[in-house]
Parts: C-alpha cells; structure tokens; sequence
C-alpha cells in the first residue's frame, strides 16, 4: 500500500472516529459568562440579565435536550434542560444561550437559578444521566459590569475577561474570536496541492456530518467512511475501520448512556435491563461487516456489468446502500434476537408489537439512511478516483 492510500485510510479512520464524537453532547463547553447584566444584550423579554453561552465544538450538530446545567456542586440536576424544543439543537461549530434569571417558566433557555456578582459562580453542565460532568468553570468573583469571562478562542482552553478594552468584545451567541486569516490553513493549503486531504475534510466539516436532517428524522452517515475506504483500499480495510467504529460506538454508549444503551454495550444497566456479551456483539459485529459488504457488492456489479456506460456510478451507489442496510439489519434485528423483550420493555412497548417496531425503524430510518449512503458514496468515492487517477 503506498503513501497515497495510507494517507487516505488514516483521514477515513479519523472521519470515524470523528463523526461518533460529534454525536455525544461530550463535545459541549461551557464557552462564555456574563454575570453583570446592565446595558449588555436583552433577552426574549427585552430585560437585561446573566447569561450562559454553551457552545458545540464539533462538527455534527448536538442536542442539549435531558442534559443539566447547575450552580450547585451538590445538585448537578438542579436544572433540567427540556425535551421536545427544536432550538436545543445546536447546530455544528454554533452556540446556545441560557438566562441565569431563576424563571424557568419563561421557556427553554431561561435556568432556575440565577448569579451572584459578589461571589465566585460555579456553573457545571451535565451529561443526560445526571452523573457525567461535561464541562465545569468557575468565574472569579467581583466581575465588571456588561464584561464576559470567556474562553479566548470558542472552546479553548484560556479564559480571559472580555468587554474591558477598546478591541475587547463581548460575543454572546457568537465566535468569541474573529480572525481575517489562518496561517494554518493557508499551510495546508500548500502542501496538499492535489486536494486529497481538502476533500476529506471538505466531507467531514458539512454541517451534517454524522446526521443529515430529512425533516421527519436525523439521517445517520458515520458508515460512510467505513464503506468508502473499502471500496478504495480493500475489504481488509474497511473492516478495520468498521471495528473503530464498533468499538467506539460501544464505549460511547458505556460512558454516555440512554435508555437503550445496554443493548450495545455489556457495561451498561438501564432500569434493571443489563447489557451481555451479545451487547458487543451487535456494537461491533455490523459494523465490521459493513465494509466488507460494501466492497464485494461493488466488484461483483463491476464485473457483471463491465464495460457498460455507468456502471461504476450504479456500483457505488448500491454498494452504498447495501453497506448502510448491512448495518441497520444486522443491528436491529440483533437487538430484536438477543434483547427482545428488555428493548421492548425499556422502549415501552409491548413485547407481543416490538418486531413491527423494529421494522418500523428499519423501514422509516434505514431505508432512508441507506438511500443518503448510496449518494455520498457515490458522488465522493469518484472524486477521490479521479484525485488517485490524476496523480499516479
């Protein structure tokens, strides 16, 4: 395997790694504070109060919906952020505001609790199981008037005081910093002349990496890369990056779980309901045998229709779709196989129904999924032909 190809597999395996990180509402901070609220923005009510910028450092949009934020060490579930508001999505590289102003009956962003300024302010947030402390920060007493206590650059890791001097801006619900031009990317520029890297991550900063909304659902795309990178390097390959997949799924649903978690991870317990070995199984299992699927249907299309105009776009569209449908079968119906009736029971549904559930999902989530895998595939595994092909 020379340079070139290796060079691809590492940025697909990144891509994966990436896009199940993005996910997890693990990639939020805490990113900005204004404590005293004078003449500083308004909130929906037109009044002037604190308020709490969240902000998503990845690149797939997060739902802060379940999560806690708290002012309180002893009570990280002091306030429950609400279910069912769309806004509570935060799109990739964007920012959400909460009001300190103890009237939560205000609506969604407005927390039960509000900040002292002749104190230091603890404020934490909270994974959706109320135990996981996803960011934490505690502002320093006697802050100024309509002055932040920010993050310099959004969601590193210097804190500085904002809004003091000439050049010094208060950013609520925007980019703490703004620059007209990174050297970094310029450098890049440079030495990725033929545009590899660029397309790589061209594919991985779309806001919908790792979901593509549809409107009546969240398209999930991480199998993407698993599927490319097998069809360009190999089954052997695309199993690789198939099992970082399994297996970081596993681990992100053993440290972020939900209701139905145990069913992918053997160390997780949800209402009584305990997760097996059958757990890792389904986590990792589809995901290694999305690759290989995916690669085989392509080469026996290509063979069976050599020579024909089109056929490598056909190919790669149905090896798309078959390896996006690999992993919704096998998972799903490894759930309904080994977990039936404690994924129904934690699922609310009665057990005698949970198969028709399951097809639902299959039917009204994967075939769509599928259907996206099948375009992606197709549209960036040529250009990536065409990149490898131009340039030896």
């Amino acid at each position: 395997m020379n340079k070139k190809r290796i060079g691809i597999f590492i940025a697909l395996l990144a891509m994966v790694c990436m896009g199940l990180r993005a996910q997890s509402a693990t990639s939020l901070r805490i990113n900005e504070v204004l404590v005293v609220n004078d003449q500083n923005y308004q909130d929906d009510y037109g009044l002037h109060n604190a308020w709490i910028e969240i902000f998503n450092t990845s690149f797939a949009s997060v739902n802060l919906e379940g999560c806690f934020l708290t002012n309180d060490k002893n009570n990280p579930t002091k306030y429950p952020i609400p279910k069912g508001d769309v806004l509570t999505l935060i799109k990739p590289r964007q920012h959400a505001l909460f009001w300190a102003d103890g009237m939560p009956n205000r609506g969604t962003f407005h927390v039960n609790f509000t900040l002292d300024p002749n104190k230091e302010n603890y404020i934490a947030l909270y994974d959706s199981n109320g135990k996981t402390l996803i960011d934490e920060v505690t502002i320093p007493a006697g802050q100024l008037a309509d002055c932040s206590y920010a993050r310099e650059k959004d969601g590193s890791a210097n804190w500085v005081v904002k809004g003091e001097g000439e050049h010094s801006y208060v950013t609520p619900s925007t980019n703490n910093m703004t620059i007209d031009k990174n050297p970094k990317i310029e450098n890049f520029k440079k030495h990725d002349s033929i545009g590899i890297g660029m397309a790589i991550i061209a594919m991985s900063v779309v806001p919908f990496l790792g979901y593509i909304p549809l409107g009546f659902m969240n398209a999930t795309i991480i199998h993407v890369p698993v599927i490319i990178g097998a069809i360009i390097l190999g089954p052997k390959y695309g199993a690789y990056l198939g099992l970082v997949f399994g297996v970081t799924s596993l681990v992100k649903a053993t440290i972020t779980p939900g209701v139905t978690s145990f069913v992918f991870s053997p160390f997780v317990t949800i209402g009584g309901y305990s997760g097996n070995m059958w757990s890792a199984v389904i986590a990792i299992v589809p995901r290694v045998c999305i690759g290989i699927v995916a690669y085989y249907v392509y080469k026996l299309i290509m063979k069976v229709a050599h020579g024909i105009k089109g056929s490598q776009t056909v190919a790669l569209w149905v090896a798309g779709i078959a390896g996006a449908m690999t992993n919704t079968l096998l998972v799903m119906n490894g759930i309904y196989i080994f977990f039936g009736q404690s994924y129904a029971a934690a699922s609310n549904k009665a057990v005698e129904h949970i198969y028709d559930v399951i097809l639902g999902i299959i039917l009204g989530f994967g075939v769509p999924e599928a259907i996206v895998a099948g375009i992606l595939t197709t549209a960036i595994t040529k250009v990536l032909f065409k990149i490898m092909k131009n340039n030896g």
